[in-house]
């Protein structure tokens, strides 16, 4: 009788994690526009379960990551951008992006701030898209360093040319990030 409900236990847990899992991906929307102001969020949790054959089992959620995205426009061509993200591990807050942004045309913009240099990441290889759990966690990714998550502090200038030019440049602190 104490293996039944041991297992019943188990599954029963198991389909409530996957449930609660389920419900906080199709939350919707992920951002909301006020006024012109953008907020936006994202959010990394982890579930462990373990039923040892000897002993107690256990349960644990984890919040692994929580990041709150602020957009907004000073004049159709001014704006700025303000990221943040709370490490569930460190329990810290830190700032991904700080950038001012001019944007007078599609082929004529210019970032300043902290942000993402220009690089070969083109499948949107971050924490929260990629295939693996721990990217950006040796502070050196792909051979350039950086102050966290990826960022660095300089300036970029982008612009977009037609469906197949994209053009992308920036000046960053570099060396001095680590």
């Amino acid at each position: 009788m104490n293996k039944i409900f041991k297992e019943t236990t188990f599954l029963l847990r198991r389909s409530l994690a996957l449930a609660a899992l389920l419900a906080a991906t199709t939350l919707s929307p992920a951002q909301t526009q006020l006024g012109p102001i953008t907020i936006g969020g994202g959010f990394r949790g982890s579930f462990t379960f373990n039923n040892p054959a000897v002993g107690d089992s256990s349960d644990r959620f984890s919040v692994d990551s929580v990041r709150l995205y602020l957009n907004g426009s000073v004049t159709d061509s001014i704006k700025v951008m303000v990221n943040t993200e709370f490490d569930g591990a460190t329990n810290t807050v830190h700032v991904l992006d700080a950038v001012g942004r001019l944007e007078f045309a599609p082929t004529f913009n210019i970032w300043a701030g902290r942000v993402l240099p220009p690089s070969d990441r083109a499948n949107l290889a971050g924490p929260y898209y990629n295939s693996h759990w721990g990217v950006y966690t040796d502070g050196i990714q792909d051979g350039y360093p950086f102050v966290y998550d990826g960022r660095d502090n300089g300036a970029v200038y982008w612009g977009d040319f037609g469906k197949n030019v994209k053009i992308s440049a920036g000046v960053f602190d570099g060396p001095s990030a680590t």
